[in-house]
């Protein structure tokens, strides 16, 4: 999915950066990084409720304090039974 995004956004490669990651922790490298927008689709549907909020937690604390996430994930209201 990285090298179509790429490709798709190859016009404005100087101003993005894509970083491949487990799913369980940030890389200590994106730790240290604010970033005005963060964007994931179609990945977090496939973790479970305790992975997705300790991402959540993690990539909060890079985004900066007006940056901005995109993130697609399953319904949790579902996972929580309500």
């Amino acid at each position: 999915m990285l090298r179509h995004a790429k490709a798709n956004l190859k016009d404005h490669l100087e101003k993005i950066e894509f970083h491949h990651q487990s799913g369980e922790h940030l890389p200590i490298a994106l730790k240290s990084l604010q970033v005005d927008f963060c964007y994931s689709f179609d990945v977090l549907v496939h973790c479970d409720i305790h992975t997705v909020a300790r991402l959540l937690q993690q990539v909060r604390q890079v985004v900066k304090p007006k940056g901005m996430m995109m993130l697609s994930v399953a319904n949790l209201c579902s996972e929580l039974g309500y």
